[in-house]
């Protein structure tokens, strides 16, 4: 973070090509939040990691475990409906969006 801070941006310059201002290494120290059901796929282990102290920005209510692909249909979802004004549902299945829509009330897109 000090490295990032220390940093002045110019919106208008370009990019240098050079490593010089990058670290060479960045450390990153996440704990395990929960064990998913699966990976990618069901022989695989798959686990949701997050920073220590903090909760999941979600919170599963009814039904199984999420498994990674449930999380990466989660996500499109949620960048999807980011991108309207009006509550919106965006239902997504194996990565593809499926259904979209908008309404002033949530129940009502859904």
């Amino acid at each position: 973070a000090a490295y990032l801070a220390d940093q002045v941006m110019d919106g208008d310059a370009p990019a240098e090509a050079s490593s010089a201002h990058l670290p060479a290494e960045m450390h990153i120290e996440l704990v395990q939040v929960q064990l998913n059901r699966y990976g990618e796929n069901p022989h695989q282990q798959g686990g949701l990691y997050g920073y220590a102290g903090e909760k999941p920005a979600f919170e599963v209510l009814h039904g199984k475990e999420m498994s990674y692909n449930n999380w990466l249909d989660l996500d499109g979802a949620w960048t999807a409906a980011q991108d309207f004004a009006a509550p919106t549902v965006a239902i997504i299945k194996h990565g593809n969006p499926c259904g979209l829509a908008s309404a002033e009330l949530l129940a009502d897109a859904y």
